[in-house]
């Protein structure tokens, strides 16, 4: 009787189009990829301006806000905020040492915050050997 509407109902109903998997599974992966390599670049590896032989000075009760802005301004990390979790994660707020540790060469902010929370200074110790008498 009314062949028009049952056939514009039929029409509307259709889902509109999933995407497919197979569309964009293959582009996944290599964004992926681009996207943590990125990530490295611009937060973890260490920045340009890295001293070599570079000596920084922690002193007792200082905050891990400020150690990553000393960190920061010494050229040492990028992301003082990605230092400050890094090092939370490892130990939480007092995991920090204090004393002098010496950068040799360039490391990653995970190295220094591995460093910082392990108390590995690098400091090569002297022997004194003091006679009798």
């Amino acid at each position: 009787m009314f062949p028009d509407i049952n056939f514009r109902l039929a029409e509307e109903k259709k889902s509109p189009r999933i995407l497919n998997m197979r569309s964009w599974a293959p582009w996944a992966v290599p964004f992926f990829v681009l996207a943590l390599v990125f990530l490295h670049i611009v937060f973890v590896s260490p920045p340009k301006s890295f001293e070599n032989n570079a000596r920084l000075i922690i002193e007792e009760g200082l905050s891990l806000s400020e150690i990553s802005n000393r960190f920061e301004a010494h050229g040492l990390i990028k992301s003082p905020l990605l230092f400050e979790m890094l090092v939370i994660s490892l130990e939480g707020q007092g995991g920090v040492r204090h004393g002098e540790y010496i950068f040799k060469k360039p490391e990653s902010v995970w190295t220094i915050a591995r460093r910082v929370v392990s108390a590995d200074f690098q400091l090569t110790p002297v022997r004194v050997v003091i006679p009798e008498g």
